[in-house]
């Protein structure tokens, strides 16, 4: 999981994810880490590449939840890094 999925601050440093438990059905694998965030943090930029070398279609949901929100993204080949804006709208 770490060589295919991270987070990174506004700064580009790497935050350290604990790892909390996977889930698993057929199509399905849901993996469950987390990492504190901090109340005034901008924004963090999450890559996501979990599968993607081994099906054409993969689509993986990442949800982000910070002070009483969730904020999701979808990621597929090609849009394997994206930023979430905790700041502002997003």
């Amino acid at each position: 999981v770490e060589s295919s999925f991270a987070l990174f601050d506004g700064q580009g440093n790497r935050l350290p994810l604990v790892w909390v438990g996977m889930e698993y059905e057929i199509d399905n694998v849901h993996i469950y880490q987390e990492t504190p965030l901090p109340e005034d943090l901008p924004d963090i930029t999450i890559i996501n590449r979990l599968f993607m070398a081994l099906f054409d279609d993969q689509k993986n949901t990442v949800n982000i939840e910070w002070n009483n929100e969730i904020r999701t993204r979808i990621f597929v080949e090609g849009n394997e890094q994206q930023k979430v804006r905790f700041q502002e709208a997003d």
